[in-house]
């Protein structure tokens, strides 16, 4: 607690007890004493909902008993102080503040009841006059307030604090000729002056923590304070324990909701004025309210506050406080809240880009000058207000038009020194040229590697703007007239299998050249150009024993399908994807690759195994190895026996195609890479002729590209078991340690490299030599 609210609780009890002639420093050294031995005093806390209040629990006092040898000793406790009643509620309708001041003034620290028992009866008691607990309540609060009475708990019971026993309360109202009567042996009541301003008479039972209202006002008492009292009866029979009994009581003060009533004014006459909030009334019992959420609008300002005083400039100067949209807003407890707010407006400013193109040398506006094409920002422009746009074109051009691209007005859009007059918003201004001689640009063809093929039909060149055909080159070569400061695209048609790897502008000082994936843009200048085309091959044919084609000639996308000229037992050839994968991070930068795992040894369907005859003039091996030489990898590990796998057609993560066959690394290399000390890189494989197992570098490009290498899960064999189906596995040519390779692997949707053993069953994919 506080020194200043334990001050304020000192004054009020020496002020009240001064009233009754009574010394109050030992009143208030008694009370400090127990305050000192219980915290019998409790503050309302500042974060009471949704009404303020302040509570105050009063110290416990003795009551004398006055006997034979059997007497008993009662105490109770009453709660009586002075402060104001604070608080800062929040609710929907209601801000955070402080309330009116409601107060309770003590005059008596506590009721006293002398209590004298008889042997065959007992004794019936109240409090008297003298001994009552009074107080008193001040409000400045016009609507006034609420009394009520509750306790720290809902036993209701006197409870001995120094030996048994206990006082147990009366269970309803009664008045005091009932209450005296045997029957009520051992119950306790207090009887309050007032109950909801009603004269009292009875006695009332113990309060529970369900605060009971005893009063509530409707207007101010600032000056005549409204007074009570609380009296206290009992039963007690001469069988009652002697000894000290306590009760906490709490009495509460609670400013009552004041009215209020808002109303918002655009405080223009402006007609252009929208989304000016509705009127509210309501009450709170905060002294703050929040305001509308609703930001009003109007053509060509922007909105600045709410102003308790009416402007006087049409609302662009507040003479009073400002509040913002869903601002807090106070509320006076003392009086009838009318409000009216006022709507306040500022002019606002505006950025605007102007943009010269080619042919223009300069645009400005309000003097601020701009050269480069990208554009340049004038800011701070007013909305409203007239500036002075003009444009100065290069040798050879005159002026055209003013684009514009926003708000705003330009005066004369054929005209090259103009106005240009601020809308509301932003706006972007782009000075056209017109007239200068056209160009003379010239096309080259040429083939991707040396001894291609150019792959280019023709090109046509096309406005951009409007679509319009206005030259075409063909293979034969030609050039094309272009005007500059004009945007073309350029429409290439291939041969059959064909597309562009690359356009080259002879120079940057011709023009601007950009290209991607679905568009290749050409903007000349003033100057001659001359631009090359490059064809690559797009469309991969043949077989692949016989497959010549250089990379140089390959596009960076290129895909295609080759025929295994290896036949099956049933005299059966097979067809395998390629296609190019660029590396995109590290490893070769560009390699042909198998896309479809290898399947050489079982029979067309892929399904079952079927003997294959490797020679030298079909297969990547020196001296002839047949398939059927190895056998199985159901029948477990081994580093020295060549044994491969087919797919039965019945497996699920993949199809037949798809999966291929599975080889150990002696199987692999057509049984030259055998035994467990062998760090030599795999020459031979099971790959067509011209084609070989990829090395390292090879793999870390195709982990980097995964859409390219087009992976497929389906597992390795390990122990004479097919796991990992989820997964997929490569073999490649370097040996990692004396039983080891480095291999590619297909995990959790990402290709990695890493080794392993080379018992395994793993796939092959063959790279172009």
């Amino acid at each position: 607690m506080s020194q200043k609210v334990i001050h304020n609780i000192n004054s009020e009890l020496h002020r009240g007890l001064k009233k009754l002639s009574l010394n109050p420093y030992s009143k208030i050294r008694n009370l400090r004493a127990k305050i000192g031995r219980r915290p019998y005093w409790t503050l309302g806390s500042s974060n009471l909902s949704p009404r303020c209040s302040s509570t105050f629990i009063k110290n416990q006092r003795n009551l004398r008993l006055v006997g034979v040898a059997s007497s008993t000793a009662l105490i109770l406790i009453i709660a009586l102080a002075l402060l104001p009643v604070s608080s800062k509620p929040k609710t929907a309708e209601a801000a955070s503040g402080t309330s009116s001041s409601t107060t309770l003034t003590i005059v008596k620290a506590s009721a006293d009841l002398d209590l004298t028992t008889i042997a065959s009866s007992g004794t019936f008691a109240t409090s008297s006059a003298a001994e009552m607990a009074s107080f008193n309540v001040k409000t400045t609060n016009y609507t006034g307030y609420t009394l009520t009475i509750s306790a720290s708990d809902d036993t209701g019971t006197l409870t001995n604090t120094t030996s048994t026993g206990s006082f147990s309360s009366i269970s309803g109202v009664i008045d005091e000729k009932t209450f005296d009567d045997s029957s009520y042996n051992g119950k306790w009541g207090y009887k309050p002056s007032k109950i909801n301003s009603t004269e009292n008479v009875g006695f009332w039972p113990s309060p529970g923590t369900t605060a009971t209202t005893l009063d509530v006002t409707k207007a101010p008492n600032p000056t005549t304070a409204n007074e009570y009292t609380i009296a206290l009866g009992a039963r007690a029979a001469y069988t009652q324990p002697t000894g000290t009994y306590t009760k906490t009581t709490i009495l509460t003060t609670t400013a009552n909701p004041a009215n209020y009533s808002v109303a918002y004014a655009d405080n223009t006459g402006d007609a252009s004025v929208t989304n000016i909030p509705d009127a509210s009334t309501s009450s709170t019992s905060g002294t703050e309210i929040e305001l509308s959420t609703v930001t009003p609008s109007r053509t060509g300002y922007v909105f600045n506050g709410w102003c308790d005083v009416a402007p006087t400039n049409s609302g662009t100067t507040c003479s009073g406080n400002t509040y913002a949209v869903h601002d807090s807003f106070p509320i006076n407890q003392t009086t009838t809240n009318n409000i009216t707010l006022y709507a306040t407006w500022t002019v606002p400013s505006y950025s605007i880009v102007i943009k010269p193109t080619n042919g223009i040398a300069s645009v400005s506006l309000n003097g601020q000058s701009c050269t480069n094409n990208a554009g340049c920002t004038v800011n701070n422009l007013t909305y409203g207000q007239n500036y002075t746009l003009t444009a100065t074109t290069d040798d050879g051009y005159t002026f055209s038009a003013w684009s514009n691209e926003g708000a705003g007005t330009i005066a004369d859009i054929t005209s090259s020194n103009t106005t240009f007059t601020v809308g509301q918003g932003t706006a972007t201004i782009t000075a056209v040229p017109a007239g200068a001689a056209a160009k003379t640009v010239t096309v080259n063809f040429a083939a991707a590697g040396t001894g291609g093929t150019v792959g280019v039909s023709n090109v046509v060149f096309k406005e951009s703007a409007t679509g319009t055909t206005v030259g075409t080159v063909s293979t034969s070569g030609g050039t094309v007239k272009l005007n500059p400061g004009v945007e073309y695209k350029l429409v290439t048609n291939f041969v059959t299998n064909y597309g562009a790897s690359s356009y080259v502008l002879d120079s940057s000082s011709n023009g601007t050249l950009t290209s991607d994936a679905n568009n290749t843009v050409f903007a000349p200048n003033s100057n001659n150009a001359t631009i090359t085309v490059t064809s690559c091959i797009k469309t991969i044919t043949g077989t692949m024993q016989t497959y010549n084609t250089p990379l140089t000639q390959l596009c960076d996308d290129a895909t295609g399908t080759l025929t295994d000229s290896r036949k099956d037992a049933s005299n059966n050839t097979k067809n395998y994807t390629v296609g190019v994968v660029i590396a995109n991070n590290g490893g070769a930068s560009k390699t042909l690759w198998m896309t479809q795992n290898l399947a050489v040894g079982c029979n067309s369907a892929g399904t079952g195994r079927s003997t294959v005859s490797l020679t030298s003039s079909n297969s990547n091996v020196s001296t002839t190895w047949s398939t059927g030489s190895a056998g199985a990898l159901t029948s477990g590990n081994t580093l020295t026996e060549p044994r491969m796998q087919c797919p039965n057609g019945t497996e699920t993560y993949a199809t037949v195609s798809e999966i291929g066959a599975w080889y150990n690394y002696a199987a692999a290399t057509a049984g030259t890479i055998t035994g467990d000390s062998s760090l030599t890189a795999a020459s031979y494989s099971v790959c067509p002729s011209g084609w070989r197992l990829p090395n390292h570098s090879e793999i870390v490009a195709a982990a980097s590209n995964k859409d390219s290498f087009s992976p497929v899960a389906g597992g390795f064999y390990d122990g004479g078991n097919n796991g990992n189906t989820g997964n997929g596995f490569w073999w490649s040519s370097l040996a990692f340690g004396t039983s080891t390779r480095w291999h590619l692997v297909y995990y959790s949707s990402s290709l990695y490299t890493e080794y392993y053993s080379r018992v395994r069953g793993f796939y092959v994919r063959c790279v172009r030599s």
